[in-house]
């Protein structure tokens, strides 16, 4: 699938990621904050994934990691990058990095899960995706989670 199929699907759930990202009151009147660094570097790494310049991309994630290693969102972001790239085990890496984080957000466990599963792991990426089902009742989260988790299921 090309970068920018991937990173337009991904479009609302990476929004949900960025909103959860945002820095707090004092950082923002501190622009100079490295948490609001980090988060500079991932939209302009997002912008570059979306025009299919992957690589850049993540040398922006790296960037922001490197400014400030508590952003989760910045390490999901790379992984969809490393997805597109089929650099699956270290996308898998920075998936479960991000869950480490902050394992309240769902999406992080949908993309891991699709990544289980194009690593041929179908119980893990099962899990995942009943957690997916358990944390949200989200259409944006609940109807591809409900598609793949059929799928495999199915066996197609």
């Amino acid at each position: 699938m090309p970068a920018r199929v991937l990173y337009a699907a991904a479009l609302p759930l990476l929004s949900a990621a960025l909103l959860v990202a945002v820095a707090t009151p004092s950082e923002c009147a501190t622009s100079d904050s490295p948490r609001v660094q980090a988060l500079r570097r991932q939209n302009s790494g997002f912008q570059m994934a979306r025009h299919g310049q992957l690589t850049e991309a993540i040398a922006e994630y790296d960037a922001g990691i490197a400014l400030d290693p508590s952003v989760s969102s910045l390490y999901y972001s790379r992984g969809l990058a490393y997805f597109e790239l089929r650099e699956y085990e270290t996308a898998l890496a920075d998936f479960n990095k991000a869950i480490e984080l902050e394992s309240d957000e769902p999406q992080y466990y949908y993309q891991r899960a699709v990544v289980y599963d194009v690593l041929g792991s179908p119980d893990l990426a099962r899990t995942d995706l009943q957690t997916v089902l358990s944390m949200t009742s989200d259409p944006d989260f609940v109807y591809p989670a409900q598609n793949l988790l059929a799928r495999i299921i199915g066996g197609d």
